[in-house]
C-alpha cells in the first residue's frame, strides 16, 4: 500500500488516515499498539465511572436491571469502529468525520442540559 494515495485519488488522504488505526498503513506497528493501549484505556475507564454511577443510583432491588440498561448502549457503542469501516465505503471521510462529531456534540448538549436539569430541580 506504500507509495498509494488511501483514498485512491488523493483527495482526501488527510481524513482517510485520521478514520484508519493510525501507524497500521504506514508500518508503524508500535504506534498502533500505543493508540490501542490509550483507547483501550479510555473505553475502560469510561466503562468503570458508568457502572460506578449506576451502581451509586439505583435502589438495591433495581440494581440488575439498571445495570443492564447501561450495558446495554455500552455494548453498542463498540460498535461504533466497526460502523464507521463499514460508511467508509458509502461516504467520504470527512463526511463521517462530521456526522461522528455532530454526534458526541448533541450527546454532550443533551447531558449537560439534563445534569443542568437536574442540578436545579427540575
Amino acid at each position: 500500500m506504500r507509495g498509494r494515495p488511501a483514498s485512491g485519488d488523493g483527495r482526501y488522504d488527510g481524513a482517510v488516515a485520521a478514520v484508519q488505526q493510525p501507524g497500521t498503513e504506514q508500518g508503524r506497528p508500535v504506534v498502533a499498539l500505543i493508540a490501542s493501549m490509550v483507547l483501550g484505556a479510555g473505553y475502560g475507564l469510561c466503562v468503570a465511572y458508568g457502572l460506578t454511577e449506576v451502581a451509586a443510583l439505583a435502589p438495591a432491588h433495581r440494581l440488575a436491571r439498571l445495570t443492564s440498561s447501561f450495558w446495554t448502549p455500552a455494548y453498542l457503542g463498540f460498535l461504533a469502529p466497526y460502523v464507521i469501516t463499514l460508511c467508509t465505503g458509502l461516504f467520504a471521510p470527512p463526511t463521517i468525520l462530521i456526522g461522528a462529531a455532530v454526534l458526541a456534540v448533541s450527546t454532550l448538549v443533551l447531558i449537560t442540559y439534563r445534569g443542568t436539569g437536574q442540578a436545579h430541580g427540575n
